[in-house]
């Protein structure tokens, strides 16, 4: 009996094993072709000249002129102004730093 159980769970275990199991083979010759390399394209970046505006009067002693940029918005780049904004209490630092 217990001859038969090895039996049937080697075929099984076989057929499994077999089931799972592939040949493969392939045969690949040729001489290894040479690759020339794409020659480099230089695109000069892209530069947006700022919009021409006066710079108002200053408010008061205590503002610096924070001047205007390009920012990026849903339909492309947007000219963001320049504004005056207040910085109170601020000195040279010497070295050319700002601080409070």
């Amino acid at each position: 009996m217990k001859t038969k159980m090895l039996l049937v769970a080697a075929l099984i275990s076989g057929a499994a094993v077999s089931a799972q199991a592939g040949v493969n083979f392939g045969i690949s010759f040729g001489l290894p072709l040479p690759v020339a390399p794409a020659p480099a394209v230089v695109v000069p970046p892209v530069v947006y000249a700022p919009p021409v505006a006066a710079v108002p009067a200053c408010p008061g002693p205590d503002y610096a002129w924070a001047p205007g940029y390009w920012s990026v918005g849903v339909y492309g780049r947007v000219w963001m102004p320049g504004r005056w904004q207040y910085r109170p209490g601020w000195a040279h630092g010497g070295y050319g730093h700002w601080r409070h």
